[in-house]
């Protein structure tokens, strides 16, 4: 099957705790037609085929479960049988036929630890309730899309359809931490899918935290290509930071054959520029009282990985563009990360116009391609066409990008 005939995509799945638990895994065409899996056979044959033999489930689930979406003809060819349940649930979609066949299947198979999900479930249509309520002793999860139900209609619905089934409940669509606080907390929700953890919070006069201090000190330097022995004299006086530059320094991630023992041996090795991005990373990884800055990490670590890969396709093997084009995608979350608006934090860490104006502005070819891999990850289709055909990219591109992207992010697991 040519990787070009489709798209796979990824939406981050998280727990109570914003701990990214697992992906929905989104398909979509490179022809005329969208294939989005929610209403043909092929779409998720074709992905599961895909996943199988060409991209391989590692390297685009690592550990997490990947949520697909079904509908009835996925059972009745019993594509189920090359799928390991413990690594999948299967979607029933809103347009699924719910007849006596698809319930004994559903039944039979959960039964052999298949584990499923119900999308897009309309709390206030009686009839919507009435048509799946026989799925319902065998459903996990519950999917509510909080854009289709108002937070009103789930309040007076959410008790009602909790007497019928044990299942764990997702708010879907979620866009801002306010939204996300308010299912958590007061509607008691269990997951949660939507890019709000990647949305500013804005908070006027924060207390600075210490660890943000040292790291902001430290991009400082190497921003005004200090002396390694000024660099090296701050570090001593973080051990916390010192250790993880040590750990990274010696971990698959970075890829080095010899151990590193000395703090200015790790900065000669790494190099200035990578010395900052790894600075900003663990800027993400370092939560203090941000709760979203664990799936904020690994969405800034594909974000930069996939903007390097892009620009190379545009431009060759550059160096110096490939590492703006890192840098852009690594700091594009900056505003989320710090509670404070992108130009502020931008103007603190001295970042070159270039860069700025991508992040900003969206105006450069950085900026595109930055706004492209937003759009990518919004899953908004006829955008992605429009931006794939203006920056002069195919979809099979795009894929690869992913791809690659994914699969080095999982190194950085544990950092």
């Amino acid at each position: 099957m040519e990787s070009s005939q489709f798209y796979i995509g990824r939406q981050p799945i998280l727990n109570r705790q914003s701990e990214i638990k697992a992906y929905e895994l989104l398909f979509r065409s490179s022809g005329e037609e969208n294939v989005s899996g929610r209403n043909d056979l092929y779409a998720t044959s074709s992905v599961i085929v895909t996943i199988l033999n060409q991209i391989g489930i590692d390297n685009l689930l690592a550990n997490y479960t990947g949520y697909i979406n079904v509908e009835n003809q996925f059972f009745e060819n019993h594509l189920y049988e090359t799928l390991n349940p413990k690594t999948f649930v299967l979607e029933i979609l809103e347009t699924c036929r719910v007849d006596k066949s698809l319930v004994e299947t559903v039944e039979n198979l959960h039964k052999k630890g298949f584990r499923f999900a119900l999308d897009d479930v309309i709390l206030n249509d009686q009839g919507y309730l009435k048509i799946f309520s026989p799925l319902f002793p065998y459903i996990d999860v519950v999917k509510i899309d909080v854009r289709e139900n108002t937070q009103s209609q789930i309040k007076a619905k959410i008790n009602f359809l909790r007497k019928y089934t044990n299942a764990k409940f997702l708010a879907e669509k979620v866009e801002n931490v306010e939204e996300f606080h308010f299912y958590r907390d007061e509607m008691q929700f269990d997951l949660f899918q939507g890019y709000f953890f990647s949305r500013p919070t804005i908070i006027q006069g924060e207390r600075v935290d210490p660890k943000r201090t040292a790291i902001m000190e430290l991009l400082h330097l190497i921003e005004k290509d200090s002396k390694i022995e000024e660099i090296e004299a701050t570090f001593k006086r973080y051990p916390d930071i010192t250790v993880n530059l040590l750990k990274f320094i010696n971990s698959s991630a970075f890829g080095t054959r010899s151990r590193v023992n000395s703090i200015r041996q790790a900065i000669a090795l790494l190099g200035y520029k990578k010395l900052f991005n790894w600075l900003m990373l663990l800027a993400y990884v370092y939560q203090s009282d941000n709760e979203m800055a664990n799936p904020l990490f690994e969405l800034a670590l594909q974000r930069a990985k996939m903007m390097e890969t892009l620009i190379r396709y545009l431009r060759g093997n550059n160096p110096e563009l490939m590492d703006a084009a890192f840098l852009t995608g690594l700091l594009s979350l900056v505003s989320a990360l710090f509670h404070e608006p992108a130009e502020k934090i931008l103007q603190e860490l001295g970042i070159s116009s270039e860069i700025y104006e991508a992040i900003i502005g969206k105006t450069n070819l950085l900026g595109k391609l930055l706004f492209l891999v937003e759009t990518n990850e919004a899953n908004d289709i006829e955008e992605i066409k429009a931006l794939l055909d203006e920056i002069k990219l195919t979809l099979d591109t795009l894929n690869k990008a992913a791809i690659e992207s994914f699969t080095w992010a999982q190194l950085f697991k544990g950092m």
